[in-house]
């Protein structure tokens, strides 16, 4: 996973189609932290870099960002256990069985490259369906923080075959 800054042409790009300009970056964080202060039921983290990962795939509307994490975060309770132990560690039968690879070039648009492989390479007996989800969440995740991925956004190639 890739913490540094996009490239200039993704920061410029941001810019241009997601509205990232002084002013409505720092109103939106701020907006959007407020709207999860005033959930309830939410115990998020509040950090910029936290509320990025739902502002830029929503173009800075507080708004959007918010109904966007909440979608998030009702997935992991609907679907509970197979959102449990997102850990490398507790994962390495998935990616050792090399069904689910982050490639390491990004495409023509500075998109993320995640390619599954869930047709004859996959073996349920090896990487049960759970454990495959489960990796899958995890590559989603550490693309999430990446923050030329939350410009640029992601691939996802599925191969059943």
């Amino acid at each position: 996973m890739e913490k540094d800054a996009a490239p200039v042409w993704a920061l410029k790009k941001a810019q241009d189609e997601l509205r990232e300009v002084d002013g409505v970056k720092e109103q939106a964080i701020k907006d959007l932290r407020a709207l999860i202060q005033n959930e309830k039921y939410l115990n998020l983290p509040l950090d910029d870099e936290y509320m990025m990962m739902f502002l830029r795939p929503t173009h800075y509307y507080p708004e959007s960002a918010l109904k966007r994490l909440k979608n998030f975060y009702h997935m992991k309770l609907k679907y509970g256990i197979a959102c449990e132990n997102i850990i490398p560690s507790k994962l390495r039968n998935v990616f050792e069985a090399n069904i689910l690879n982050l490639l390491p070039q990004r495409d023509q648009h500075g998109r993320r490259l995640l390619v599954l492989e869930a047709g004859k390479k996959w073996k349920p007996s090896q990487v049960p369906l759970v454990d495959l989800f489960r990796g899958i969440q995890l590559t989603v995740l550490g693309s999430m923080v990446e923050p030329y991925s939350q410009i640029c956004g992601a691939v996802v190639i599925i191969d059943m075959e």
